[in-house]
């Protein structure tokens, strides 16, 4: 079985890859593809094959894929980065690929219409700050964040001062604002079936964050948490991986965004429960049933705690 990841220079991909390796029921070659040469990135040396890659946002992407599913006779694709599941979204490949459809990668990778979507199914987001409108007298900080991004980037914390002078300067196509808050940060990490009807939910809490990566979580049984996820994948059902990401404190949760994709330390809940790719195998490739959600849920090895290190590679020129 011909298996292929994009952008294997990412802590995500080289997850998928370890948890691919340490499975043992199915016989797996890993196809690994990257902008960067083979040798420049660790994810090229851990993979069966590396082909080299154009970044998503060329042309020339679509045409590649198409012709290396044919040429490596690949059997899945797996992609990873939030823009390769964009454009892939946008054309139908003869391939099993396990990617939402169009409208649900549309809805959660604006972030504020995610925001709005998720107030009209009753769950609770950070203040929305609509411009000219008064600001609230608990709110003392602003978040400004761009409506689609990734992770981090482009996000401004302003005084409330500081806002009303950068507000009228806002482009509210590309950007828009909430009320700053602060709490304890939650990732759900999400497995579902074909349907989207899920078969692991499994929150986890930031304990350690270095220069914006997560290094060090718990696994927590959070009631709440798991109910608040169920209901919007009620809404919105995501085949295969998705996570959830969410502020906790005393006021309340708050829900900050849905990514329709496996998660950057989304492998600390497959060690905490079962390896995902072997149950991804099983029934996304060879059309095997799973079992109940509550069999799989007894499986989770409820707070542990689950650290990061760095392994280097070498390449010999």
């Amino acid at each position: 079985m011909n298996i292929c990841i994009t952008s294997i220079g990412s802590a995500t991909a080289i997850n998928l890859i370890k948890l691919l390796k340490a499975q043992t029921k199915h016989e797996v070659s890993i196809i690994g593809l990257d902008c960067n040469t083979f040798g420049y990135t660790s994810g090229s040396l851990l993979v069966d094959k590396f082909v080299r890659s154009p970044l998503a946002l060329e042309e020339s992407y679509i045409n590649f894929i198409e012709d290396l599913i044919v040429k490596e006779k690949i059997d899945l694709l797996i992609p990873i980065h939030d823009f390769e599941i964009f454009r892939l979204s946008q054309h139908k490949l003869d391939i099993q690929m396990i990617i939402p459809n169009q409208t649900t990668i549309d809805l959660f990778r604006d972030k504020f219409i995610s925001a709005v979507s998720m107030q009209e199914i009753g769950i609770t987001v950070p203040p929305m700050i609509i411009r000219g409108e008064s600001i609230g007298s608990d709110i003392e900080k602003v978040i400004v964040r761009e409506r689609i991004g990734v992770g981090s980037t482009g996000i401004r914390i302003l005084n409330v001062d500081e806002y009303f002078k950068v507000s009228e300067d806002m482009d509210e196509d590309k950007e828009f604002a909430q009320g700053f808050i602060t709490g304890d940060e939650y990732t759900v990490d999400v497995f579902s079936d074909k349907e989207g009807l899920p078969k692991l939910i499994i929150p986890r809490i930031r304990l350690e964050v270095k220069a914006g990566v997560a290094t060090k979580i718990r696994i927590v049984h959070h009631t709440e948490l798991i109910k608040m996820t169920e209901k919007i994948l009620t809404k919105y059902p995501i085949p295969g991986f998705c996570n959830v990401q969410f502020i906790v404190n005393e006021k309340g949760i708050y829900f900050i965004e849905l990514n329709p994709r496996y998660g950057g330390m989304s492998i600390s809940s497959s060690l905490a429960s079962v390896n995902i790719m072997e149950l991804f195998i099983d029934h996304f490739v060879n059309c095997e049933p799973l079992s109940d959600y509550n069999e799989y849920m007894k499986l989770v090895k409820w707070n542990s705690v689950v650290t990061r290190y760095y392994e280097e590679k070498i390449f010999y020129e």
